[in-house]
């Protein structure tokens, strides 16, 4: 999945120039290949519900005709992997995508823009509410980084969180100028802009 229009990395561009290039609410934001992302992993699940299916087989036709109780652990070991493991990870993450892309598109359709600043990076390791820092120099395409803000509204001070990849905020560092899109009803849900295309799929929100 991917969106069509192409956004730039945060802290690239200076919050008036982000907020001069936005166009008027209500914006349009459209997500292409979301059938080819359902598509793929029902093929996957069927792939290796297949080839578990296979391995089961001749495992339990070689406990069969040897009594080898290594091929029977193979097959009851094999088969929660097919039917319930990889579907659940297909499903889960496919829920997760959605979601994350749904909260940052409907923020960007609707959303006011605000100058904020960075309060704090912090490298993080786990999901949403039970991620949990952690210290290491090494930079991995896995890693995700916990961005603190706070923007202004009308002269009151406002804060926010998001967790993105790393690879997506080299621009950013403590006491960067930023833009945030909030919703105008409720500004406690917001979020940085620009944020690469890929991360709408992918963004944590706290």
């Amino acid at each position: 999945m991917h969106i069509v229009e192409t956004f730039y990395k945060p802290g690239l561009e200076t919050p008036d120039e982000v907020i001069e290039s936005l166009p008027e609410v209500p914006r349009q934001v459209h997500a292409m290949g979301m059938r080819w992302a359902i598509i793929w992993r029902v093929l996957c699940a069927l792939c290796v519900l297949a080839i578990c299916i296979v391995v089961c087989y001749f495992a339990v036709s070689y406990y069969i005709e040897t009594a080898n109780f290594i091929a029977w652990i193979v097959a009851v070991a094999v088969c929660p992997l097919g039917v319930g493991l990889v579907p659940w990870w297909l499903v889960s993450s496919y829920r997760k995508h959605i979601k994350s892309y749904r909260y940052c598109s409907r923020l960007y359709e609707i959303g006011l823009a605000a100058r904020g600043s960075i309060n704090m990076l912090t490298r993080v390791t786990g999901f949403r509410d039970d991620c949990h820092h952690i210290e290491h120099t090494w930079h991995s395409s896995l890693s995700r980084v916990r961005i603190d803000y706070t923007f202004d509204i009308d002269g009151v001070l406002k804060t926010g969180t998001m967790i993105l990849r790393e690879q997506s905020i080299p621009y950013l560092s403590l006491n960067t100028e930023i833009c945030v899109l909030y919703d105008p009803e409720n500004p406690k849900v917001n979020m940085i802009f620009p944020i690469p295309s890929s991360d709408f799929f992918d963004a944590l929100v706290k």
